[in-house]
């Protein structure tokens, strides 16, 4: 009985290094669209805001005019990390997972990946108004050439997606560039 429960143990314990060496097989041999990526540019945006409010808290009393100024600039970069920065992460992450379920033949998962990049687009161009629309209309324009590709299962569907999640990779670290000063303007 003993040498039974040894041999079930030990059959146990094969079958539990087999499972935990095959989860690591789905990510061999896939690479990365883009094997450099940064959050840095939201570290800026977070120290801005926090900048400006504690600067707001300083001058409170005596400027109050002038403390909600930087209050105003505060909720400005924290409305640019919500309304543009973190879509475009999350964007960028879907990319890289469409160019990875792709490559592993899920076109399903693909296509939907694809599809949600798009929504997202779609959505920061509309919150972002007129300023933000130009800008948005290239990573529109690629994630309709990359759905296309997913679609007829073309061979270059793993080059647009990788076109589109670098693009996005770049909209996002080049934010400063990309944003009006002035954007998203006050409410």
């Amino acid at each position: 009985m003993a040498t039974m429960r040894l041999g079930t143990h030990h059959a146990i314990l094969v079958a539990l290094l087999l499972v935990a060496s095959g989860c690591k097989q789905p990510h061999q041999g896939w690479e990365p669209p883009l094997e450099e990526t940064s959050t840095r540019f939201l570290q800026g945006q977070v120290e801005e805001a926090l900048q400006l409010v504690r600067a707001s808290r300083a001058v409170v009393r005596n400027n109050p005019e002038q403390a909600e100024q930087k209050l105003d600039g505060s909720v400005r970069a924290l409305e640019r990390m919500s309304r543009y920065y973190l879509p475009l992460l999350e964007a960028r992450e879907r990319a890289y997972d469409a160019h990875r379920f792709l490559y592993y033949g899920e076109l399903h998962r693909a296509s939907a990946e694809i599809e949600a990049v798009e929504k997202i687009l779609d959505n920061v161009a509309k919150e972002g108004g007129p300023a933000l629309q130009p800008a948005m209309q290239e990573p529109l324009d690629l994630v309709s050439e990359a759905k296309g590709a997913v679609l007829a299962s073309s061979k270059d569907a793993p080059d647009r997606i990788k076109t589109l999640a670098i693009k996005l990779n770049l909209m996002a670290l080049k934010g400063g560039l990309e944003l009006p000063d002035d954007w998203p303007p006050p409410e």
